[in-house]
């Protein structure tokens, strides 16, 4: 049966077969396709307008259709188109030469990346590094992509920007002898360039060296009136590396120099969420929103502490006060999924519903977010059909499938369940959270722990310090008997996280061991925290009591 885009399409066949309504059959035509879901469609229809009436918003337009539906070759035509007609504009220069570096073209991409640095409206230190972040968007091109960066060097020789931006690619493609080299070079022309100061100290610690990339810092620190600044960034650095102690003391050495440094409250604040100690987060978060800075992130995390302190109404209103940011659309679900907690669950549905129509680019995570919402209101059956109409839109979507296997595994259909997250694995061999899930659920349901290990191992090697997945391994240890290494990896798992479940399950081992009481002051502290948690409930209820 012909698609009813392909009739409305057809429908606009000019009669009168002039240049004129040619050009407007087109045109109607590629409308109606982009609306219908055919980028590739309307590209070709638009091209042909192109073609007779060269207009720089539609071949914008078009080059983003051409990407959209993978046409590389159309792709690269309408972005040439694009800047033949507008030669200042740089988002054109961005995209071809992303679109030249896939192809290997390194006069080419150079070609385009000399104005990005010349006309960057920051100046050429911040062109050098927006261009390398740019490039660094296509790591099957890693090669070409420092290629280009190293010419720009060798023609920018005594500038340490562009040294920086070697280095800066250099660390995203794990190329961390040409990073560090790259780093030195560039803090030989300045000594006091802050970014490559942190390059270093971060390369450092991504070797392994935190005692060497402390000297470092503390080396800059001396004749650095930014010492704040630094801090907060060696900090991130740490974090990225999980050493959170250490981060934690640069934030705070950060806040003693500089009171209300936006950045330090903030990096704290989510350090104490994640450590679960809500009280300090949420006065870094007040803080924040009394020194006038960044608001939108702190009135959201403070709507998450609302929630955990069951004050739902608190947390709409904390929600409601998120006007934008990279929070703005979490905080619109998160009022959704507030008002289903209120028993509003229509309503809920209806909103996010209008999202969707709204922003079509953002469905699946729109629809992830309803499926998520029926789940914590134990609408399983409705979820289920929620996932499978989002999944006949969008097949093979990690996240969808992910969710319609939780949904699966509470209807009690564990080989469906296991068959979601299979599929995300041959996908994504290295999708470690579906690896650790599948592993969870098979030890959990099934007597196959030998089959459940190997998939948990796999995901410890690609997340290693991910407080679930070690969960995982002291669990599946549990179920094969041997206690003791069940006791390290739930106890390893519990330091990290204080999370209800794996309290359940260091608990439960440690009832077994003979530990009661110990395991007994682990419950009780983790019900004080959670008291309606399930599995803890059930734990305790089980073994306790």
């Amino acid at each position: 049966m012909t698609p009813p885009s392909a009739i409305e399409i057809a429908q606009v066949e000019p009669r009168v077969d002039t240049p004129s309504t040619r050009l407007l059959y087109h045109m109607m035509a590629g409308e109606l396709a982009e609306g219908r879901g055919m980028p590739g469609v309307a590209a070709r229809e638009f091209r042909q307008v192109l073609a007779a009436r060269p207009d720089a918003q539609l071949a914008a337009r078009t080059t983003a259709l051409s990407l959209a539906a993978n046409d590389m070759d159309l792709a690269v035509e309408s972005a040439e188109t694009w800047q033949s007609i507008d030669p200042d504009e740089l988002s054109a220069n961005e995209v071809l030469a992303r679109l030249y570096l896939r192809q290997d073209r390194i006069d080419d991409v150079l070609r385009q990346s000399r104005p990005l640095i010349e006309a960057h409206p920051g100046g050429r230190g911040e062109g050098f590094r927006a261009l390398a972040l740019l490039l660094s968007q296509e790591p099957k091109n890693a090669g070409s992509a420092l290629k280009v960066l190293q010419t720009l060097a060798d023609e920018n020789e005594h500038d340490p920007a562009a040294y920086y931006a070697v280095g800066l690619i250099a660390v995203r493609y794990d190329e961390l002898g040409l990073a560090e080299q790259s780093a030195r070079r560039a803090l030989e022309i300045d000594p006091a360039h802050k970014e490559a100061i942190l390059l270093l100290a971060g390369v450092q610690v991504r070797q392994g060296e935190t005692e060497q990339a402390d000297k470092t810092l503390n080396q800059a620190l001396r004749d650095n009136p930014n010492a704040a600044e630094l801090r907060v960034g060696y900090a991130k650095l740490l974090l990225e590396t999980d050493q959170i102690g250490r981060a934690r003391k640069q934030l705070e050495l950060a806040l003693q120099s500089e009171r209300n440094n936006a950045d330090a409250l903030y990096a704290l604040s989510l350090i104490e969420l994640d450590q679960r100690n809500i009280d300090a987060a949420r006065g870094h978060l007040q803080q924040l929103i009394n020194s006038g800075q960044r608001r939108d992130e702190a009135a959201y995390y403070l709507g998450r502490i609302a929630e955990v302190d069951k004050q739902p109404q608190k947390a709409l209103e904390w929600y409601s006060q998120v006007e934008g940011g990279p929070q703005g659309l979490d905080a619109v679900m998160r009022i959704a999924a507030v008002e289903a907690q209120l028993g509003r669950v229509d309503e809920a549905r209806s909103q996010l519903e209008r999202l969707r129509r709204a922003y079509p680019q953002l469905s699946t995570r729109l629809y992830s977010a309803e499926g998520e919402i029926l789940y914590a209101s134990e609408e399983y059956p409705a979820a289920l059909e929620m996932y499978e109409q989002a999944l006949d839109e969008h097949p093979d979507d990690a996240d969808l499938l992910y969710g319609r296997s939780l949904v699966q595994e509470q209807l009690g259909n564990i080989g469906a369940a296991e068959a979601d997250l299979r599929r995300i694995v041959s996908l994504d061999p290295e999708d470690a959270r579906a690896l650790n899930a599948l592993g969870y659920m098979l030890t959990t349901h099934t007597q196959r722990f030998q089959e459940a290990l190997g998939l948990i191992k796999r995901a410890a090697e690609l997340t290693p310090n991910d407080a679930a997945v070690i969960d995982s391994l002291g669990w599946v240890h549990y179920r094969l008997g041997d206690l003791q290494q069940a006791h390290d990896y739930l106890q390893r798992a519990f330091d990290h996280m204080r999370d209800p479940e794996i309290a359940a399950h260091l608990g439960e081992v440690l009832w077994q061991m003979g530990r009661q009481s110990e395991a007994r002051q682990v419950w009780e502290t983790a019900l004080r925290d959670d008291p309606d948690h399930p599995v803890l409930r059930e734990t305790v209820g089980r073994l306790a009591r």
